[in-house]
């Protein structure tokens, strides 16, 4: 085969010659005349396809859901759904693919052959988009009643909870496990390079910073790293898993810092849920970073946590719970009350979720001109109300109003905030809504 006309292809294209050859190497060139099927869905996927020349068209239930062209990969789906097909292909034209198959395929990535965890990653990628892609559709066909829509809603959903939750799994093991790596800022390649990185050079900036603490901003990493501490007591969604498990989720924060705000950060999960001793573990490796974020601490001790850290340290301390998702929420709401017509202190806001980021998601909503009487919290019990005698931070949030349940609470409301878990908000409570209703699904990981 001509492994040049596979130069449109977006799986292969970062791949060196050599790498592309190597997977080349494990397909064969196969033709199909126009009308065949080339893919079975529900039959078993024992490959995957690049298209070297023609087109397609990509089938659900029988009903077309997209056409692709020379470059594009078909049946890889199946490399995430336990080698079953999800769909079926059928050519427009007549074309030539390249088949590959999937057992030699996962031979190599289990082997962290580099070409195959390359192509392995941006399969990966390439699926999800097509969730994505798939789901916006069908979410606008519902929004046109189309009557098949919501059925066709509801089966994807379990399709893309299951792909997603393979593919997940796959992603954090491929290659180095994890998404963190730490990488030397400066030269150190030589004997030259290690006697100033290391020794005798290092004790300069060393006698400098113990002279002027402030010159560690000069000469280290302090001033653009970022702790991300957690004791793993209630991450999002999943509450109170511990801190070894929430090690993949701190990793992703750290990752976040990297990718959109340039700064370096290292994840530390911390195995203490008294709340003072966790104070002190903070305040102990306070010298390593510039600023501390604290991650999925449970309520109420997140707030004492956080105030105690704060008042002992000399660098930003910031609960991202709370305010990170305050902060996002906020400029939601100001754009959706745009975008609605509707002023924010003529607004009724409901929350399902009263922890730490719904607490402080609805403190926050108030100091941006929500009225204080028209905001409700629910929590497991109902909705937050004066006299319900919780004896705690909710008590300053406590609603006066004779609502004792989401659905009531929900009548009339013009904004529902979920942040807690999913399949809390029903079809039933948005009619009950207002005209225009806002609506932030941010129960996590499942909207």
């Amino acid at each position: 085969m001509d492994e040049t006309l596979l130069d449109r292809c977006e799986a292969l294209r970062d791949l060196t010659p050599a790498e592309r050859s190597a997977i080349v190497s494990l397909g064969r060139e196969v033709s199909f005349e126009s009308g065949d099927r080339i893919i079975e869905e529900g039959s078993p996927g024992t490959g995957f396809f690049v298209i070297v020349a023609g087109r397609v068209e990509v089938l659900k239930g029988g009903r077309r859901i997209a056409e692709l062209g020379e470059g594009a990969v078909l049946g890889e789906m199946a490399l995430f759904n336990r080698d079953l097909r999800t769909s079926e292909v059928r050519c427009r034209e007549r074309c030539t693919l390249l088949s590959i198959p999937t057992a030699d395929f996962v031979r190599l990535v289990l082997q962290q052959e580099p070409a195959a965890v390359k192509v392995m990653g941006t399969l990966g990628r390439l699926m999800v988009q097509r969730l994505q892609a798939r789901d916006t559709e069908l979410l606008r066909q519902a929004g046109r009643q189309d009557p098949a829509a919501a059925g066709a809603l509801e089966d994807f959903a379990v399709l893309r909870k299951g792909l997603l939750a393979d593919w997940s799994l796959r992603y954090h093991a491929l290659g180095v496990p994890g998404k963190l790596a730490i990488v030397a800022a400066k030269p150190v390649g030589t004997a030259a390079d290690l006697a100033v990185a290391y020794s005798p050079g290092v004790a300069e900036p060393c006698l400098e910073i113990a002279r002027a603490p402030d010159r560690a901003y000069d000469y280290t990493t302090r001033g653009h790293l970022v702790g991300v501490v957690t004791n793993g007591t209630a991450v999002l969604g999943l509450g109170n898993i511990g801190a070894l498990a929430s090690k993949p989720v701190m990793e992703g924060k750290a990752v976040l810092f990297k990718r959109f705000a340039g700064l370096d950060a290292f994840d530390i999960e911390v195995d203490e849920t008294d709340p003072d001793r966790f104070v002190d573990v903070v305040c102990a490796i306070a010298p390593t970073f510039g600023g501390i974020n604290l991650e999925d601490v449970r309520a109420p001790e997140c707030f004492a946590i956080e105030r105690q850290c704060q008042l002992r340290l000399d660098i930003p301390v910031f609960h991202d719970d709370q305010h990170g998702t305050a902060i996002v929420a906020g400029a939601a709401l100001l754009n959706a009350s745009e975008l609605v017509a509707k002023r924010l202190d003529s607004m009724r806001v409901v929350f399902s979720g009263a922890g730490a980021a719904g607490f402080a998601c609805a403190k926050y909503f108030l100091s941006l001109g929500v009225r204080r009487e028209n905001l409700v919290l629910t929590d497991k019990d109902g909705v937050v109300y004066r006299g319900r005698g919780d004896g705690n931070y909710l008590e300053e949030l406590a609603a006066d109003t004779g609502a004792r349940t989401l659905t009531q609470a929900i009548e009339g409301a013009d904004v529902f905030v979920g942040v807690s878990a999913a399949n809390v908000f029903t079809p039933d409570m948005l009619r009950r809504m207002s005209r225009d209703p806002i609506v932030f699904a941010l129960a996590n990981p499942v909207p």
